[in-house]
């Protein structure tokens, strides 16, 4: 499963854990299922008072402003390595949660304990 195929409509996320290589992300869908999001790989990340908002949907693009910002900052990085991951609530059209990180990211589903997908 993609990121992008996680139905996160009205689903929220409970909490966000981050380090210097690494986002983890808790969230509970609209069934009530609990998911794990491990970014991993994480070069920044944006985030205004995302918890417990309801979600409308994440959106990833190539390129992005905070992306770019980054890159100015971690020369030494390969631009091409890395996306922007938005999450998006229904009444702003700026994501209120954006990560810069590489594809490399895992979904687990925590009611089953089951991991969904590792890339």
């Amino acid at each position: 499963m993609l990121i992008s195929d996680l139905s996160i409509s009205d689903g929220i996320i409970t909490s966000i854990q981050s380090s210097q290589s690494y986002v983890k992300i808790m969230m509970t869908d609209w069934q009530d299922i609990q998911w794990e999001i491990t970014f991993k790989e994480v070069l920044a990340i944006q985030e205004f008072s995302i918890e417990n908002i309801d979600l409308s949907h994440v959106s990833e693009v190539a390129e992005d402003s905070l992306k770019s910002e980054a890159l100015r900052l971690y020369k030494d990085e390969e631009p091409h390595r890395f996306r922007c991951f938005n999450f998006h609530v229904g009444w702003f059209e700026t994501p209120l949660l954006k990560i810069i990180a590489t594809e490399n990211y895992q979904i687990l589903r925590i009611a089953e304990n089951s991991l969904i997908y590792n890339k």
